[in-house]
């Protein structure tokens, strides 16, 4: 965790990032009116992961 602590502004996004790319995967599967596709969703929370996973590795 000292990563994150190093780099907020990367924290911030990457939290930012997953959280709204939840928010569009979830809103596609529980209501299937979704304004941008959910492609990008899947692809905002694949890059929450990678820094995650860059983080754990640092």
């Amino acid at each position: 965790m000292a990563y994150f602590s190093k780099h907020e502004f990367l924290n911030s996004m990457a939290h930012a990032a997953g959280g709204f790319g939840l928010a569009v995967v979830l809103q596609d599967h529980l209501r299937g009116d979704v304004f941008v596709t959910p492609y990008l969703g899947w692809a905002l929370i694949a890059l929450s992961v990678v820094i995650h996973a860059r983080a754990c590795m640092k």
